[in-house]
C-alpha cells in the first residue's frame, strides 16, 4: 500500500458499521470536527457532515476530511472505528487551520484510548 494511500477495506460503509458505533460511543470535539469512537482492533473510518447544507458542500467537506485523514494517520495510530462529523463552519476554515483543528482532535482521541 502506498504511504499515504486510503485503503477502501478502512473506510466504514455500511449502515450496520455506522449503528454499531453511534450505539455506545466516545465522544471527542473540536472546532470544525466531532469524533464518535469505539475502540477496537481494527482500524476503520467514516465521514459525515451537517444537514442543512447542499450536497455538493456536504461532498466538499467530506473530501476535505478525507485527505486530513489519509495524510494524518501516519502520524497517530489509532486502533478504533472512528466517524469524523464535519460541522459546516470548516467550509470557511483554510487548510492550515483545518488541519491544525483535525491534528488537536487526534492527540485527543489518542488521550482517550491510552486511558482506557
Amino acid at each position: 500500500m502506498k504511504k499515504y494511500g486510503l485503503n477502501k477495506k478502512s473506510i466504514l460503509k455500511s449502515k450496520t458499521e455506522y449503528a454499531e458505533i453511534f450505539k455506545n460511543p466516545v465522544l471527542c470535539k473540536s472546532v470544525y470536527f466531532k469524533a464518535f469512537f469505539i475502540k477496537n482492533g481494527k482500524s476503520k473510518v467514516g465521514f459525515i457532515t451537517q444537514r442543512g447544507i447542499s450536497s455538493v458542500h456536504k461532498n466538499k467537506l467530506k473530501r476535505k476530511t478525507r485527505e486530513l485523514w489519509r495524510t494524518q494517520k501516519q502520524d497517530f495510530q489509532v486502533n478504533a472505528r472512528i466517524i469524523f462529523f464535519v460541522r459546516h463552519d470548516a467550509l470557511k476554515a483554510g487548510v492550515g487551520r483545518l488541519t491544525e483543528d483535525f491534528k488537536s482532535l487526534m492527540v485527543k482521541i489518542q488521550n482517550v484510548l491510552g486511558k482506557s
